[in-house]
């Protein structure tokens, strides 16, 4: 019976360390490259962010662009938890929301910026992006 139970931890144990993503900060960090896709500026390419460790679980974010001049992620710092990022400046539903996120087990970076006003949506843009 004992070792039935010890057997159950460990199948137990070994699923739950499988179904989570671990992403560390430091698989943020560095430069990438990609392609944007806007619902009201259209699509584009050959943006360029570049992200340092900041302090704590602060990801600072610099974009550099060839092209489009966006600019959505430039000078701004999200905070990092396992494989995404996260800064949300939305006061009652009006603001900027940023996120990225990690996929592909690290190989490619989405970023998503949205900005809300009084309820309505304002400009969305995703940026998919692969290590430069």
């Amino acid at each position: 019976m004992k070792n039935l139970l010890s057997l159950s931890l460990i199948l137990v144990v070994s699923f739950l360390s499988c179904s989570k993503d671990d992403c560390t900060k430091d698989q943020f960090v560095g430069k990438w490259k990609g392609d944007y896709t806007c619902n009201v500026l259209g699509t584009g390419s050959d943006i360029v962010v570049d992200i340092t460790s900041g302090s704590g679980s602060n990801l600072n974010f610099t974009e550099t662009t060839t092209n489009s001049g966006l600019g959505f992620f430039n000078d701004v710092t999200l905070v990092h938890d396992d494989c995404g990022a996260e800064k949300d400046e939305r006061i009652l539903g009006t603001g900027p929301l940023f996120k990225a996120e990690l996929k592909d087990g690290g190989a490619t970076l989405v970023l998503t910026y949205s900005i809300t006003g009084f309820g309505l949506q304002g400009e969305a843009c995703t940026y998919t992006l692969k290590p430069e």
